[in-house]
């Protein structure tokens, strides 16, 4: 209902502005959207009875779209799926949401299961005994213990009084930052979290819904960038973003993720679906189908999503890499680019370095540029009309026949002013390889190579799904019920 009467609304708006422009095409700039000014004093050259017509669109209209008819329609209405800018952090490659109500952005994450952030002093708190309090610490990570990892004042400054001797009767979680790899104690409390209700077009009215979270102390949020609060969960836990927002709202436990590298932003739906994004030609990019089997390794650490490849290619040709029956791909949210076991790096870099030269053989390598390996120079690629490089893609052939393409402007990144682009892929740290208690990931899909593209996560039937590389940029979200001339 609040779909309808928003494109009521909206068609109501621009018959009334085209109507004014077609009839008094002297205004200074008829080929632009009508301004509220211009609106008024063009009506007031308008004969009466078709300033009356064009007066009573606009009255109904906005009867139709007003705060207190929207308000009425809600309580009426099952819930809707929420929506929230994404932002990215230049200096730690991060994404950021600013979900909480004083607008302090908490990091997203794949692989946390809890939401944690700094608290006031005064808070609410949950008894030991109570179910929230047994669900969160069923999700302590395998490094944090009772007692807390971070020196200096991290009791104190998570709401703890470290001086008293008895036991706590408050529940006491362990927030764990996974950034640094270091632990926390606090409270666990209820926040309250704010979002927009959303008809997949644009938002439709702030939603402010209570959430269980974690207290933090200040030293937690080291490596976090500046200004955020904490961290935003979400792992396949009971006490995830999309878990508890699925639970207040009344809606499908599956969130989907549209990320942008530029200063727009990007956008973040939970619950479901459309999510429209406008582009070139007017044709909108949509959530996708979730297709794709989607994995989640569930223990104390709240695990990770991963999905399974049965193979690489590279313009159609198999990539030779040992036992690649079954490579487990994580999806990741905190690596800036996708890292690559030692034997699937080298393979997949002289692959792509082949195919290249193959393709373009006239593009001249230079010399790389730390952490990358492989540099081209940017000057000889051969480009798109919309500015995206074109080389071979990458295929990871996945299960149930599936693929998941990486096309070239996701495969190659720009570095500074210079003319340079590099194989955009590191290699794992030997570290990494083994620092998981289920599966080790072969393959671990970084950021930026999540980037321009719309990811379905459906965290209930087990499904993921992707939109591939997209010519919109995900920054096209129409925000504030504004832009509506994409509509």
């Amino acid at each position: 209902m609040v779909f309808f009467k928003t494109v009521v609304h909206t068609l109501c708006y621009h018959y009334s502005i085209g109507y004014i422009n077609s009839q008094f095409a002297q205004v200074d700039h008829p080929n632009s959207l009508t301004t509220l000014p211009e609106l008024m004093i063009t009506s007031m050259k308008m004969p009466q009875t078709k300033l009356l017509l064009v007066v009573a669109i606009l009255v109904i209209s906005q009867l139709l779209f007003s705060p207190s008819t929207a308000a009425a329609a809600r309580e009426d209405e099952d819930g809707k799926p929420l929506v929230i800018r994404v932002l990215k952090d230049n200096a730690t490659s991060l994404y950021t949401i600013p979900i909480k109500d004083d607008k302090h952005p908490l990091v997203l994450d794949l692989s946390s299961p809890l939401i944690w952030s700094t608290c006031h002093d005064s808070h609410p708190t949950f008894k030991p005994h109570e179910h929230e309090c047994k669900q969160a610490k069923s999700y302590t990570h395998p490094s944090c213990s009772s007692k807390p990892k971070h020196a200096g004042d991290s009791l104190t400054a998570a709401g703890l009084d470290k001086r008293k001797k008895k036991k706590s009767p408050k529940c006491v979680t362990h927030p764990y930052n996974p950034i640094t790899g270091k632990c926390g104690d606090g409270d666990l409390t209820r926040t309250n979290l704010s979002a927009s209700a959303t008809n997949g077009v644009f938002d439709l009215y702030p939603v402010s819904f209570p959430a269980v979270t974690s207290c933090a102390p200040d030293a937690l949020l080291a490596s976090l960038p500046a200004g955020a609060a904490g961290v935003a969960g979400l792992s396949d836990s009971k006490l995830s973003l999309q878990a508890q927002i699925a639970s207040t709202q009344k809606v499908d436990k599956k969130f989907a993720l549209c990320l942008s590298s530029g200063s727009e932003g990007g956008v973040a739906i939970f619950g479901g679906g459309p999510l429209i994004i406008p582009g070139p030609g007017r044709k909108p990019d949509r959530i996708p189908e979730a297709t794709v089997p989607l994995h989640s390794r569930r223990d104390s650490s709240g695990g990770y999503y991963y999905i399974k490849a049965k193979g690489i290619t590279i313009n159609t040709k198999r990539v030779p890499i040992d036992d690649d029956d079954d490579l487990i791909v994580e999806l990741s949210l905190r690596t800036p680019y996708t890292s690559l076991r030692s034997d699937v790096y080298h393979a997949l870099k002289q692959a792509f370095d082949n195919a290249t030269s193959e393709y373009a053989p006239w593009v001249k390598h230079v010399p790389p540029v730390a952490p990358f390996e492989l540099c081209y120079n940017s000057s000889q690629i051969p480009y798109s009309r919309y500015g995206q490089a074109q080389l071979p893609p990458i295929e990871l052939r996945l299960e149930r026949d599936e693929t998941l393409t990486i096309w070239a402007p996701s495969s190659i990144v720009s570095i500074g002013d210079e003319p340079v682009a590099c194989f955009a892929f590191v290699e794992m740290k030997e570290e990494q390889v083994g620092e998981t208690h289920g599966p080790a990931p072969a393959i671990v899909m970084g950021g930026y190579q999540l980037e321009q593209q719309v990811l379905l996560f459906d965290t209930e039937e087990g499904r993921f799904g992707t939109s591939g590389l997209m010519l919109p940029s995900c920054g096209n979200f129409m925000w504030h019920n504004g832009r509506r001339d994409f509509i």
